[in-house]
């Protein structure tokens, strides 16, 4: 059996489409590509320990994807030039497409995005359509949030899940974000305060909570600043969900072109290792999507502080005029919630109570 992993919360209610599976072994892959090897090498992570915290849960929870076997198949990188949005008969009556330009975050994991309004409307209503193959789709989770009628607070809502029934492509239909990301106001400051970071940083620990315990979204780690949308005052306004709407190929694949790309600086350590490994359930289980997502919370936040989203966050720890510009209790939580170690890391409520962001409430 492999080492053992940290489970930070229990896995969200409801149904999910998932099955159980009786141990952590039988999930490795036989021989990976060379992109998996890169994966692997380009994430190495800080070694800071917070203690031992190890737990092996009695059972893992993960889609099953209908029971094919992923780790046998060759890895698809998608990339769509166009997609032929009437062809499909996805944009609704009354509804046509618009010139408004479509966030950067929508094109995660390739395929095409455009943006939809519609018609002879008093108050514009803006939607975006996103276009994936089928088999990129998480069925269950997508059905579930286009679904749901819970306030997800802070999450881009899903309007529509639109699978077609040959699998060529699924639609995902998503509110237009209010506000400007993460990203664009990095680019016009620079940097954040120290005071600004934090506040972020609670909001996105707050959200990335209530997810992780009271429903089966996950962000599954593929977070960063261009999915992070935020008010006129900095705060956070939502999060598009795009990574946790992901099936376990659509992820292998989004990663495989995040490395290729040269844009994988910010992605979980235990995300590319079990990918790399073949290790369906290292990705999909819930405990292990939490630590994911303390990570690539705590990675944005870091590069927000000292501009560094291209630089790996062990690389900027160790960079002692880097830290010696934050605070004693900012460099604390930064390098326990960044562990390399998803089962030595703070989970999102214990970096919640940590003394950086319970100071000056």
């Amino acid at each position: 059996m492999g080492q053992s992993q940290c489970v930070d919360t229990q896995p969200g209610s409801g149904n999910y489409g998932s099955v159980t599976a009786s141990s952590w072994s039988g999930c490795g892959a036989s021989q990976m590509k060379s992109n998996y090897d890169r994966i692997a090498v380009r994430c190495a992570c800080d070694d800071n320990s917070r203690g031992g915290r190890a737990v092996i849960p009695d059972s893992i929870i993960f889609d099953a994807q209908d029971g094919e076997d992923d780790d046998a198949l060759e890895v698809e990188v998608f990339e769509f030039q166009s997609v032929n949005w009437r062809a499909h008969e996805v944009i609704p009556p009354g509804w046509a497409r618009s010139a408004l330009p479509v966030p950067k975050c929508f094109f995660l994991g390739g395929g095409d995005a455009c943006c939809i309004e519609q018609l002879n409307a008093k108050v514009k209503t803006r939607r975006i359509l996103v276009a994936l193959p089928g088999w990129a789709v998480d069925k269950a989770s997508a059905r579930w949030l286009s679904r749901t009628t819970m306030e997800m607070r802070n999450v881009c809502k899903l309007t529509r899940y639109v699978p077609e029934p040959e699998q060529e492509f699924a639609f995902l239909e998503f509110e237009y974000p209010a506000g400007e990301t993460l990203e664009t106001l990095l680019e016009s400051k620079g940097r954040l305060s120290e005071s600004g970071a934090k506040s972020v940083c609670r909001d996105l620990l707050s959200c990335a909570v209530v997810n992780c315990i009271s429903t089966p979204l996950r962000f599954r780690g593929l977070l960063d600043a261009s999915s992070v949308f935020t008010t006129t005052a900095g705060t956070l306004s939502s999060i598009v969900p795009l990574g946790g709407l992901l099936s376990y190929k659509g992820i292998k694949a989004c990663v495989t072109r995040l490395v290729e790309s040269g844009a994988d600086a910010l992605l979980p350590p235990e995300l590319a290792r079990a990918i790399q490994r073949g290790n369906r359930m290292g990705v999909l289980h819930p405990g292990n999507a939490s630590a994911s997502d303390t990570y690539s919370v705590m990675a944005t936040v870091l590069a927000s502080m000292t501009n560094t989203a291209k630089q790996r966050p062990a690389a900027v720890l160790s960079n002692e005029a880097t830290t010696k510009a934050m605070s004693q209790f900012a460099n604390d939580l930064l390098r326990k919630a960044l562990y390399k170690d998803p089962g030595f890391r703070l989970n999102c409520n214990e970096a919640l109570s940590h003394p950086w962001l319970q100071a000056e409430r």
